[in-house]
């Protein structure tokens, strides 16, 4: 899964254009889309640095993270 991101220069001239020509502009924010997508495969992952607690341990993700 791919989430794209614009940065807010762009959302503000794309957003003066349309100003300029009359168009309409439709804008969605979705801000947990992808927090809670759901996975079709088992996906393993390290712990992240600073949050190990001594064990060798691997995480089994219930949901998808940014960038899955």
């Amino acid at each position: 899964m791919f989430v794209p991101v614009m940065h807010l220069n762009t959302l503000q001239l794309l957003l003066a254009i349309a100003a300029m020509y009359g168009l309409v502009a439709h804008i969605f924010d979705i801000v947990g889309a992808y927090l809670n997508g759901e996975l079709k495969e088992k996906i393993y992952m390290k712990q992240i640095p600073r949050y190990e607690d001594g064990m060798d341990s691997v995480l089994l993700l219930q949901h998808t993270l940014y960038g899955l």
